[in-house]
């Protein structure tokens, strides 16, 4: 665990250098992406043959596409 803390920071001259932090690295706030309207949920599972085999033709009949 020491080596982890010691690749983080780098002591120079009694100071503390968060890499991290220096990195350039940013923050997204996720919510900020999440859709505002209601979301549609849509279970394939029904759609399947034997439940486990996309068959694109069974698929485009079921939904009429």
């Amino acid at each position: 665990m020491r080596w982890l803390f010691l690749y983080l920071c780098v002591m120079s001259d009694d100071l503390m250098i968060n890499k991290v932090a220096e990195s350039g690295l940013i923050t997204i706030d996720l919510e900020d992406y999440y859709p505002k309207e209601e979301v549609a949920v849509f279970d394939m599972k029904d759609h399947l043959f034997m439940g486990l085999i996309l068959k694109e033709k069974i698929l485009e009949k079921r939904l009429k596409i």
